[in-house]
């Protein structure tokens, strides 16, 4: 009887040893192998392993921010980059005119196109108005002029041509140019100057307002020395 074999025995057999062999999971991780403790082989499913029940697997509620790290030090500035080029100088945006004309013989003109420069015009006016010449006033022998002019103004007296000139930060320089009436022409070669006093706060000039005054005499009244 011993020598006879079963084929029913040994299916069961089969069946407990599946039920019984399970796969290895990582040390510790008893919540990841609940997940795969049923075995398809067994009979029926096999239950979680422990007796922690389902609790033990749930997530914990986030613990609070740990307080903030040091600053780290502060790294070394770099060197300072080289200058760059200079731009070109951009176009002035102080455009004036003026003129006189104080006879029928001949016109005056003082400009600012906007170019940077001062221009004095003169024409002939007989027997008709002819052409202006114009003389550039930034070419003066003498130089000086004053790059930031904003305003121009122009007078003429006994063949001398005034120029005037007010900056934009408000100082008046003047040049001057000699007429030539015959050829109504221009000789343009003085030196830009600063009116002197400037204009300030309170004019008149108090050198002037602190002089005592002068008083017309009567003749009524003068020194018998004087009669």
């Amino acid at each position: 009887m011993t020598g006879i074999s079963s084929p029913a025995f040994a299916t069961g057999q089969a069946i407990q040893a599946a039920a019984t062999v399970r796969a290895a999971t990582p040390a510790g991780d008893h919540c990841e192998s609940k997940k795969h403790d049923y075995d398809p082989r067994a009979a029926t499913p096999v239950g979680p392993r422990g007796g922690g029940g389902d609790d033990e697997c749930k997530q914990g509620p986030t613990g609070p921010t740990g307080p903030r790290g040091p600053q780290g030090a502060t790294g070394a500035t770099g060197a300072t980059g080289a200058t760059g080029a200079t731009g070109a100088t951009g176009v002035s945006q102080c455009v004036d005119i003026d003129s006189v004309r104080d006879s029928n013989a001949r016109e005056f003109k003082a400009v600012l196109p906007g170019d940077g420069r001062a221009y004095a015009g003169i024409r002939g006016l007989q027997p008709t108005p002819g052409l202006w010449a114009w003389y550039d006033l930034t070419l003066n022998a003498e130089g000086d002029y004053p790059d930031d002019a904003c305003a121009i103004s122009v007078s003429h007296q006994a063949n001398q041509l005034l120029v005037e000139v007010v900056t934009t930060e408000g100082v008046v320089s003047e040049t001057t140019c000699a007429v030539t009436p015959a050829t109504n022409t221009l000789v343009c070669n003085g030196v830009w100057e600063e009116a002197e006093p400037q204009p300030d706060p309170g004019d008149p000039d108090r050198r002037a307002a602190n002089a005592p005054p002068i008083r017309p005499m009567n003749p009524n009244y003068l020194p018998k020395a004087l009669k």
